[in-house]
C-alpha cells in the first residue's frame, strides 16, 4: 500500500488509457518513487535522456519529449500527463 490516486483522477486515466485501475495505481507508486514531488521538470527529462544517450546531446530530444508530455504547459509533468502520454 502507499499513496493512492483520488477516484476522479483514477477514473479519468482509466477512460483515457484503458489501463485497469490496479495497473494505474502500480504505475503511480513507481512514479512517486522516482518523483517524490509528484511531477517531473524539464531538467528531470534531460537527466533521464542523458542516462540513455551517453554520446550525444539529449537536450533537444528531452525538450521535445517534455513538451509532448506537458499538455497543460505549466512547466512540469504530473502523473496523469505522464501516464496518458505513455499510452498514446
Amino acid at each position: 500500500s502507499g499513496p493512492r490516486l483520488d477516484e476522479t483522477t483514477l477514473r479519468r486515466i482509466t477512460a483515457a488509457t484503458l489501463f485497469l485501475p490496479d495497473e494505474i495505481q502500480y504505475f503511480y507508486y513507481d512514479f512517486l518513487k522516482y518523483t517524490p514531488t509528484g511531477y517531473l521538470t524539464q531538467t528531470d527529462f534531460e537527466k533521464f535522456y542523458q542516462s540513455l544517450f551517453f554520446a550525444g546531446l539529449p537536450e533537444s530530444f528531452a525538450t521535445f519529449a517534455f513538451d509532448a508530455f506537458d499538455r497543460n504547459r505549466d512547466g512540469r509533468v504530473d502523473f496523469e500527463e505522464f501516464i496518458t502520454a505513455l499510452y498514446y
